[in-house]
């Protein structure tokens, strides 16, 4: 039975699917950027930068404090480095705002820095409570300066520092904004060009994906399909050490799992046709069987039945009783050789049955058996010719063997017409002898040749009781030979019938 299963683009969909998930991950990504960028980063920024400059002007606090006087060049060479650093001007200027330190030797400032400055410093002078607090707590203030001459935004930090005396000077630290404002709007066109670099590089992940797992996916459904269609002689080629790799080995041992249990099957499918013909044969040999006793009773037990009824009912004349007598004794013998045999039959069927197997000349056997058929023999002017062979000494199990001989003896007997010739022959081969018993007459059909060792079986169907027997000699001489490994059987020849047998020699 073939499963019908629909094709599905495995390569088609996961490649979409994960192309689509990386780029509204890296969209997403960006647009969260984007709006960052425009809603804290100017923010981020300045609070960065605003640190940056509180933190350089409280070291320079802590390292020249009551020292500004003593090594000018050192301060002004710091002073520099803290402007660098910081993207800003600072000056030293005293409580009368007077500039005290530049970051030069000579003083000099663009007029509108030292504006502003100056503009800073009267207005946190002006403010006294912002002027206390700061000298109180030696705290460092930041603000943001708007400059109308300029049309500009800075940074301001102001500190107290200690030059002569406890916050005799005030330092002044500005950075302007226009560098913020220039990074921002070069991040937001940046922001384009990572968008187009973005998609070129999702499609190169796409690509990536393709070959890393789209290619392999479909590998592995198709011989997935093909095991669901009970074929099992492909197998997967994919060699990795990662989950794809993993699925395709035990896909491989799912498939070798299922092949040799589908083959168990197979074979015990095709055990179960053997058991259940074994069984039909045996069943119909059964009913043969019970067919054929009851057919080989009924008419002994019939003749006796009304033999005797004739004795009983005092019918029979004075000289006739001896014939009804003689009648029923012979019935009696019959149906006793009948069970006798069907018991024989029975023990040779039997699987504990062992053969008392010892050396013997097959030569004086056969004499053995013959001599008592010799009157019957002359009576009906029948030649029988003997071929006997010197040291023709075999093993096997001498009882059963006289029964196999007396079986095929008496049965040619039986077919061979008056006048006629039984020819028994011993011919011997490498490791064994060859007995044979041929007789003149009709041969046999060829659709008989096998069926005559069956228990029962006549060729004459009506079982006329004129040819004798019980239907049970070739059965009983079948499983006899069987048991001696014998190879046996039965052929017509060119004058009429010809059993035979084999046995192995004594070494």
């Amino acid at each position: 039975m073939k499963f019908k299963i629909r094709q599905i683009n495995i390569r088609s969909s996961i490649t979409k699917w994960l192309f689509a998930i990386t780029a509204l991950a890296l969209f997403i990504f960006l647009i969260f950027s984007m709006i960052f960028q425009s809603l804290f980063f100017e923010k981020f920024y300045v609070r960065k930068k605003q640190d940056s400059l509180e933190n350089g002007v409280n070291k320079f606090k802590l390292a020249y404090s009551y020292s500004l006087g003593k090594d000018s060049f050192s301060i002004v060479k710091s002073l520099e480095t803290l402007e660098v650093k910081n993207n800003a001007k600072v000056a030293i200027l005293n409580t009368n705002g007077e500039i005290s330190y530049l970051s030069n030797a000579n003083k000099e400032i663009d007029p509108n820095i030292k504006k502003v400055i100056i503009e800073v410093f009267k207005q946190y002078i002006s403010n006294e409570e912002v002027i206390n607090s700061m000298y109180k707590n030696n705290s460092t203030l930041s603000s943001i300066v708007y400059n109308n001459s300029t049309n500009t935004k800075n940074l301001v930090c102001i500190s107290p520092i200690s030059v002569n005396n406890t916050y005799d000077n005030i330092i002044i630290a500005i950075s302007p904004f226009q560098p913020i404002v220039e990074a921002s709007g070069v991040i937001k066109d940046f922001y384009i060009y990572l968008f187009f670099f973005a998609l070129v590089v999702i499609l190169i992940l796409s690509y990536i994906y393709t070959k890393l797992i789209s290619k392999p996916l479909v590998k592995l459904n198709k011989t997935a399909l093909k095991m669901c269609n009970l074929n099992f002689d492909e197998k997967s080629d994919i060699y990795r050490e990662d989950e794809i790799g993993n699925l395709s080995r035990t896909l491989n041992f799912l498939s070798l799992n299922l092949s040799n249990a589908l083959n168990e099957l197979k074979n015990a499918n095709i055990k179960l046709k053997k058991d259940i013909e074994k069984e039909k044969e045996l069943e119909n040999m059964r009913k043969d069987f019970i067919a054929g006793v009851s057919h080989e009773l009924k008419t002994p037990i019939t003749l006796i039945e009304g033999y005797a009824e004739g004795l009983k009912d005092g019918i029979v004349k004075e000289e006739d009783m001896e014939f009804y007598l003689e009648v029923i004794m012979d019935e009696s013998k019959k149906m006793n050789a009948l069970v006798c045999d069907m018991l024989e039959l029975s023990k040779l069927e039997s699987p504990n049955f062992k053969l008392k197997l010892e050396a013997f000349s097959m030569e004086i056997l056969i004499n053995k058996v013959i001599k008592p058929f010799k009157n019957y023999i002359s009576e009906h002017s029948i030649n029988l010719i003997l071929n006997p062979c010197n040291s023709s000494y075999v093993i096997g199990d001498e009882m059963r063997i006289e029964q196999v001989i007396t079986n095929f003896l008496t049965n040619a007997i039986r077919h061979t017409p008056k006048d006629g010739k039984i020819i028994v022959s011993i011919e011997e081969g490498n490791e064994t002898f060859t007995i044979s018993i041929e007789n003149t007459g009709e041969n046999i059909g060829e659709e008989y040749l096998e069926t005559i060792w069956d228990k029962f079986y006549k060729i004459d169907k009506s079982r006329n009781r004129s040819f004798g027997g019980t239907g049970l000699g070739l059965a009983i001489s079948k499983n006899i030979l069987t048991l001696h490994n014998s190879n046996f059987g039965v052929e017509n020849t060119n004058t009429g019938v010809r059993f035979y047998f084999t046995l192995k020699k004594q070494a």
